[in-house]
């Protein structure tokens, strides 16, 4: 797969030659989903154990894997299926836009369309 910045766009294209009256947003997470949680681990805390003094990376769309740093941190044994979706209704949404730019661009394509259907 390619770069978040050049396939979005291209999935957009797509989809607008296909369906050109149809308000369409694509945002992927840079480059795994487990980033935004990373993005936003201290309000994790049921689902990750960080020890005192544990450092979270601080740009962590640009860094190694985030699948296994979560495996790492994960009480138990992280099943992204089956963990995925308890693990988004717990982060802290506002933490995870602040240190995550892929996900602040999803809240950014969220909010345009919800200000254009209440005009």
């Amino acid at each position: 797969m390619g770069a978040p910045c050049v396939l979005a766009p291209q999935l957009v294209q797509w989809v607008h030659e296909e369906e050109p009256e149809v308000d369409f947003a694509c945002v992927l997470a840079n480059p795994e989903y487990e980033a935004w949680f990373v993005c936003a681990a201290e309000s994790l805390s049921e689902h990750l154990e960080l020890p005192p003094g544990e450092t979270i990376p601080t740009e962590p769309e640009s860094t190694g894997s985030k699948e296994a740093w979560i495996e790492r941190h994960f009480r138990g044994s992280y099943s992204p299926t089956v963990d995925q979706p308890s693990m988004t209704a717990a982060m802290d949404l506002a933490l995870c836009r602040e240190r995550c730019p892929s996900f602040d661009k999803l809240c950014r394509e969220l909010e345009a369309r919800c200000t254009a259907g209440s005009s």
